[in-house]
């Protein structure tokens, strides 16, 4: 399951706590930039994660 962006009800991105500017950044809760971030972050780690996982079945005897 994927998580969602963290989000903000009080008109500053939670993340680099600048203000949003645009509705759509107001109605997300979190500005454009930040959101891109997050959601790659988030994908390298399920990546990641997976990675590790197809590692573990070729180490056990």
């Amino acid at each position: 399951m994927r998580r969602r962006p963290p989000k903000s009800r009080t008109g500053y991105c939670p993340v680099c706590g600048r203000r949003l500017t645009t509705v759509e950044s107001q109605r997300e809760g979190i500005g454009p930039v930040c959101k891109e971030k997050w959601l790659r972050r988030q994908t390298d780690a399920g990546n990641q994660l997976h990675l590790e996982l197809e590692g573990s079945d070729t180490h056990e005897s």
